[in-house]
């Protein structure tokens, strides 16, 4: 079945003639009382298809931040249309693209397009082509950020091994404050030949607990079961004030 000859309205591809393109075929198809619902059917899938297409260029997300992923996203949507416009015989000209170009300019993320404008010459007229360009350069620059970005920081890591340990290992043997030997100063020869007097100084001045003379806590804070052996109340036996009575070797934290 042959369709009638009807000369249909084109469409330039400008953003602006869209609705008076829409306006004149509605006109000559719609309102032609001599075509079938199907001849017209036949051609308004024509024309919904391009409006489609112009549509889907107009209604891109702009772009919040940097994204590799989202610039090629873009470039891909706006190629797609513009081949299936030319398909339908809507080649691209100057003037169209210009209009293509602010569209997609106004999608991109702040960054993006300052670095646009930075890299274009004032003097130059603006081509999509060189856009589209642009945008694929800066998509890779983005990729290859992403990629040695986590790369540079776990080296950093790698080269602070000692102070990462420091940060997490808590278990680590304080040396003697009074001798600087690896054991507990409660084993210490040097604070055992002390009297009481001067131990007490000694506790207070380091500001250790007074029942196992830690310096990583305080009383208050101390989960040793053991009393004086002297006295039995809750301070250390070395904190006696009268254990130089009885023999040091009895004397136990």
């Amino acid at each position: 079945i042959k369709l009638p000859e009807i000369p249909l309205p084109k469409f330039s591809g400008k953003c602006e003639e869209w609705s008076t393109f829409k306006l004149q075929f509605n006109n000559v198809i719609t309102s032609n009382n001599q075509l079938t619902k199907a001849q017209k059917l036949h051609y308004l899938n024509s024309a919904l298809i391009v409006e489609s297409h112009v549509k889907s260029i107009l209604d891109i997300e702009k772009l919040t931040h940097e994204s590799a992923k989202d610039l090629r996203n873009l470039i891909v949507c706006v190629k797609k249309n513009i081949r299936a416009l030319k398909i339908l015989e809507y080649n691209r000209n100057d003037l169209s693209d210009i209009f293509v170009l602010n569209i997609v300019l106004q999608k991109l993320d702040r960054e993006t397009r300052r670095q646009y404008e930075l890299n274009i010459s004032s003097n130059d007229v603006p081509k999509l082509d060189d856009l589209f360009s642009f945008l694929e350069k800066r998509a890779q620059i983005l990729e290859n950020v992403s990629k040695t970005t986590p790369l540079r920081f776990k080296f950093c890591l790698e080269r602070n091994p000692k102070t990462k340990t420091f940060l997490i290992n808590k278990n680590v043997t304080q040396s003697c404050i009074l001798c600087k030997m690896n054991h507990p100063i409660f084993k210490c020869d040097s604070l055992l030949k002390l009297n009481s007097l001067q131990s007490s100084e000694l506790v207070s001045k380091h500001k250790l607990c007074l029942y196992c003379l830690s310096s990583q806590h305080k009383l208050l804070n101390c989960k040793s079961k053991h009393l004086c052996n002297i006295c039995h109340s809750k301070h250390n036996t070395l904190l006696h004030k009268e254990r130089e009575t009885i023999n040091k070797s009895a004397v136990l934290a």
